[in-house]
């Protein structure tokens, strides 16, 4: 007899060499600790798949170490792409196609870093909560944020926080003040930082992204799901693979001309804390409410308390 499909199929995002501020032995390491906190939980292998998703590594030594950790624990995926700091955003896509073909009745496919406690007991929970459910309903399911302002010259989706509130208001209320900003300053009437002045105390990103004309009007405040862990339904999951914005987006995103001074290094992109930009759970919030919005569909916010689902690993 054929096992059930699982509830969820987790991919979680790892890395077999330095990337960001994490050493190869630090990711193994990472998953070394999940690996052994995920036997703690029943769930995992029926109703929780869970599943390491690695780029392919570059060094030869380290593909055929990287298949010996595949044939010895049976729970990694290797994503057809090269590790890239400025690409990352598109392993979710990646992930979520994969999803299609090897889980195609699961209802949820989800995405986690691999450097935190995930609570896998309370995600199988949550998510059979969340059942029986239209097989075309679209669900972005997680620790939702919102984020107030997208600069359509560096496509940084990541600026301007709206706060950890599950509400709009604070990222509107901000959008506003900005627009504000931004007619003042274009007026040219206000240039110094009084009490009635609306650039004042503002976050620098924000003044940076008025200065360069770089505030996109079309792009609304937009939800955000904490990129720890989260997760989308089957049906969300196809649209954002068929849909060309995603790819679109990052085809754009290396023609600016950050990514493509920092592409041209000799010796490649600086070392940075990001080990992914612009973050990637931005990225696909954004893409969410732009294809959303494009293809006028609704889309159903599920939001999870604070660390109910995962916790920051020491």
């Amino acid at each position: 007899m054929a096992e059930p499909p699982p509830l969820v199929a987790l991919g979680v995002l790892s890395s077999f060499g330095a990337s960001g501020q994490a050493s190869a032995a630090q990711y193994l390491g990472r998953r070394t600790s999940l690996r052994d906190g995920s036997r703690r939980f029943a769930q995992v292998g029926l109703n929780v798949r869970l599943t390491f998703l690695i780029a392919t590594p570059p060094a030869l030594t380290n593909r055929a170490a990287l298949g010996d950790e595949q044939r010895e624990h049976r729970d990694i995926f290797v994503l057809p792409m090269n590790e890239s700091r400025f690409n990352c955003a598109l392993k979710p896509l990646i992930w979520f196609a994969h999803c299609a073909i090897a889980f195609p009745q699961t209802h949820f496919y989800a995405i986690a870093d691999d450097d935190t406690y995930l609570q896998l007991a309370h995600l199988e929970a949550d998510v059979r909560s969340l059942l029986p459910m239209d097989d075309g309903a679209l669900v972005l399911y997680g620790l939702v944020m919102w984020y107030a302002m997208y600069d359509n010259v560096t496509m940084v989706p990541h600026e301007a926080w709206g706060g950890w509130l599950p509400t709009d208001a604070m990222a509107v209320k901000l959008r506003r003040r900005i627009e504000r900003c931004r007619d003042a300053r274009g007026r040219a009437l206000s240039s110094s930082h009084s009490a009635r002045d609306p650039c004042t105390r503002m976050a620098s990103a924000s003044r940076e992204t008025i200065a360069r004309n770089g505030l996109a009007d079309d792009v609304p405040p937009w939800p955000v799901v904490n990129g720890p862990l989260f997760a989308v339904s089957r049906s969300l999951a196809r649209l954002l693979v068929d849909d060309p914005y995603p790819r679109t987006y990052l085809e754009r995103l290396h023609g600016t001309a950050r990514v493509r001074a920092a592409l041209s290094r000799r010796n490649g992109p600086r070392k940075s804390n990001f080990g992914c930009w612009p973050v990637y759970d931005t990225v696909l919030g954004l893409w969410v409410t732009q294809i959303a919005k494009a293809r006028n569909v609704a889309v159903r916010l599920v939001n999870m308390p604070v660390t109910r689902l995962h916790r920051s690993n020491p």
